[in-house]
């Protein structure tokens, strides 16, 4: 895959713990409107490659682009603002807000207004206060979350809790966003459900980039349009989802062969 046209790239990417080599030496090409999937036992390095790709952590060796730009030395505000949204494994909402309320949180630095306007509750305060719910509750209409704005977020079930976490990522209009293991507590139902939520986001978001960390291979093998495979930090494989079923350094690894 060329990295001409991709919107985020990697290039011997490592990153070592120590003696640890949690990814070792790994590379990939991001292309718009591309859902790619992350696969690989525990301890693999796939959320150590998130973790680096969002600049919580600074890599030990190898570069990143992302939007044409080298982002080795930005901070992870900074890669938030050019258009990277992630989600992690355990869902991260805030128990006190709202739905509505959690998904404003992401729009909360675009507010144009000084510290003195917001004290004294000035126009141009609550001129950006009201653009900021309406972007939230519009995202929220458009996953048809909407009917849950109002309610606590942590009193949902555990996969409305799953979309809106998601949303939240969504809100702010990503060119990437990154899912770590959406599907993680979810039942057999919810899990075919979220599917389908994510392929409503594919088409309602048909330029996103979509990558996904994701331990259930259902929901990988119908989501996603290619893979990679890690392996104690090392990429062992990597194709479209039928190559990768049938290969037999994958079901060696990772799959496990049939008796």
């Amino acid at each position: 895959m060329s990295a001409n046209d991709s919107i985020l790239s990697c290039n011997n990417l490592c990153m070592y713990f120590g003696g640890v080599k949690a990814v070792d030496a790994f590379s990939m090409d991001v292309k718009e409107g591309v859902t790619y999937g992350i696969i690989g036992p525990n301890g693999a390095g796939k959320t150590t490659i998130y973790n680096v790709f969002t600049r919580i952590y600074a890599q030990t060796s190898g570069t990143i682009s992302f939007c044409g730009q080298c982002i080795d030395s930005k901070d992870q505000v900074a890669v938030a603002r050019m258009g990277m949204s992630r989600t992690f494994q355990n869902i991260r909402l805030f128990s006190g807000l709202s739905v509505l309320d959690n998904v404003k949180v992401a729009l909360d630095y675009s507010g144009k207004y000084t510290i003195a306007e917001a004290i004294l509750h000035l126009p141009r305060r609550q001129k950006a206060e009201k653009e900021i719910a309406q972007k939230a509750m519009d995202t929220l209409k458009l996953l048809k979350l909407d009917q849950y704005a109002y309610h606590s977020a942590t009193s949902l079930p555990y996969g409305i809790q799953r979309r809106v976490e998601i949303a939240r990522a969504l809100v702010s209009q990503p060119k990437v966003l990154l899912l770590d293991e959406p599907a993680a507590g979810l039942n057999p139902e919810e899990v075919l459900q979220l599917v389908d939520f994510l392929k409503e986001i594919k088409s309602l978001y048909p330029k996103l980039a979509l990558l996904v960390i994701e331990h259930r291979m259902d929901l990988v093998m119908n989501l996603c349009d290619y893979l990679y495979v890690q392996n104690f930090g090392r990429t062992i494989a990597q194709g479209v989802p039928a190559e990768i079923q049938t290969n037999p350094v994958v079901l060696s690894a990772y799959l496990g062969e049939e008796e």
